[in-house]
């Protein structure tokens, strides 16, 4: 189990792979100062919201999800 809580990502980091982590919550502030960030695998996690941010700055892989989608046409 990771805990995304305690992990320092370096900055100079444009790829990040947390695929297969059973991830229920991802706080997207994690990410805020990562401005070299344009690719981010959360593939097959548990996640059933993510912030709409992450999506709009990065390309976000969300396969496998059981994400809960309120959107509206």
């Amino acid at each position: 189990h990771l805990d995304l809580r305690r992990v320092f990502f370096p900055f100079s980091l444009e790829e990040i792979s947390l695929a297969n982590n059973l991830l229920q919550i991802l706080d997207a502030r994690l990410f805020t100062r990562l401005t070299k960030l344009i690719y981010l695998d959360l593939r097959n996690n548990l996640l059933k919201q993510i912030s709409p941010w992450l999506t709009v700055r990065l390309n976000v892989l969300l396969d496998q999800n059981p994400l809960d989608c309120h959107c509206t046409k």
